[in-house]
């Protein structure tokens, strides 16, 4: 039981993780309407429009 709960915590923590890599991406290549507005999770992010 134990070790399964541990694997479900770390499992957890990759998705939170690759979210937020992903979230990263997507505001580097322009941003996703629905992400707009959100607050970043790690620092203010500048969007700066060519």
């Amino acid at each position: 039981m134990k070790r399964q709960r541990e694997q479900a915590k770390r499992e957890k923590q990759q998705m939170k993780a690759a979210r937020r890599a992903d979230r990263k991406n997507q505001i580097a290549s322009g941003g996703d309407p629905d992400l707009e507005g959100m607050e970043p999770l790690d620092g203010p992010v500048v969007t700066e429009e060519p």
